[in-house]
């Protein structure tokens, strides 16, 4: 079995707000929590040629997001984040039978990936 990882993505101004005082301006704060974000994203991609590993999917409410053309978006429906996740994991479950899903937070800065066979 192989598994498609899924990652919630919420709006930049919306999270890591306690690394707000890190920065001066709101501007600095999204561009900050941006690249954490693409941090976890990097590292996910890093490993997605591993057989074990069959794609990477976000779930967000974001309609401009600048992701790798890799990583497949799917629209956050709303209701929070443990039904964005269940919603999303119900899709990527129907699409793709024959894979598994899991879900890992979006935030995690300096992450990195290492595939091993």
């Amino acid at each position: 079995m192989a598994w498609r990882v899924l990652v919630p993505i919420k709006h930049s101004s919306a999270a890591k707000t306690r690394l707000q005082g890190a920065t001066r301006e709101p501007v600095e704060h999204a561009r900050l929590v941006h690249a954490i974000q693409l941090d976890t994203l990097d590292a996910v991609l890093a490993v997605t040629t591993h057989p074990l590993v069959a794609g990477l999917s976000v779930v967000s409410g974001q309609h401009q997001l600048a992701l790798p053309a890799q990583i497949q978006v799917l629209q956050d429906r709303g209701g929070g984040l443990n039904e964005a996740l269940a919603a999303a994991a119900a899709e990527l479950a129907a699409r793709f039978p024959a894979d598994g899903v899991a879900a890992m937070v979006g935030d995690l800065p300096a992450l990195r990936g290492v595939s091993r066979p």
